[in-house]
Formats: structure tokens, C-alpha cells, sequence
């Protein structure tokens, strides 16, 4: 499992914890549909730098889920994998 960020030009638009770099697309892209996006932005996808927050980078690593990723510095990384991704429309 790996923590990647996607990014369209300067905005940053997700965190995704992922098998892959694909894996990573695919899951944004499903993000992005059930939140009613009608184009994907072009975006580029790159290995998270974690080292700030490296324990709780681990502590969600070694959950093994996939999913996007939410970060809060006290409680560290909650991870919706993809059958949530319809709850998320109205919590974010």
C-alpha cells in the first residue's frame, strides 16, 4: 500500500491510499464521478512525502485500505475506501 497525492496544476485535490499509481487513478476517478464531477481536470498523481507525519503515515499504511484519505494532526489519517465514497458527498 502506498499514499499518494493528486494535484491539477497548483491544487491539491485528494490523498489516495493505493496498490499503484493506476490503482490511485482509479479510485480518484470514482471519487470524483460519484461527487457529480463532469470532466476529470488533467491532474498529476505522485508518491505522498510523508516523513512529517511519518507514525500515523504508518499507522494507516498498515491498515491495508483502499481509499481517499483525510488527514487531522491529532487523530491522523481516516481512510473511505470506495463503498463510502457516496457517504463523503455530503460530509465534504
Amino acid at each position: 500500500m502506498h499514499i499518494f497525492e493528486i494535484r491539477s496544476g497548483q491544487e491539491f485535490e485528494a490523498t489516495v491510499f493505493a496498490m499503484s499509481h493506476d490503482h490511485a487513478v482509479e479510485l480518484y476517478m470514482a471519487w470524483r464521478i460519484v461527487n457529480g464531477a463532469d470532466m476529470l481536470p488533467p491532474h498529476e498523481v505522485a508518491e505522498y512525502d510523508h516523513t512529517q507525519y511519518q507514525r500515523h503515515a504508518d499507522e494507516a499504511l498498515s491498515r491495508g485500505i483502499a481509499g481517499i484519505g483525510h488527514y487531522d494532526e491529532h487523530s491522523g489519517w481516516t481512510i473511505h475506501p470506495p463503498e463510502k465514497f457516496e457517504e463523503m458527498v455530503d460530509a465534504f
